[in-house]
């Protein structure tokens, strides 16, 4: 079996203040890794997270309309 990380290998990492120290990059920079991180979080980027804010803005949204419609069916049918 082959040691790993091997050399030309990529290794991909978060933001962490722990992956951007000095004797990580000297470490992987002696074994032959190349270092790749990922860009900082942002909910634009996030798929999962626009899914959920647009459901729960459709659910706002139709709460406001049923409550509205209520209230009207109140004022014109006593």
């Amino acid at each position: 079996m082959n040691p790993f990380p091997e050399p030309y290998s990529v290794l991909v990492l978060d933001n962490a203040s722990i992956h951007k120290g000095y004797h990580l990059r000297n470490i992987c920079e002696n074994k032959g890794v190349r270092l790749e991180f990922l860009p900082p979080y942002s909910p634009d980027y996030n798929l999962v997270c626009r899914c959920i804010f647009i459901n729960v803005l459709f659910y706002i949204i139709k709460l406001k309309i049923f409550l509205l419609l209520y209230r009207l069916s109140k004022l014109f049918f006593i």
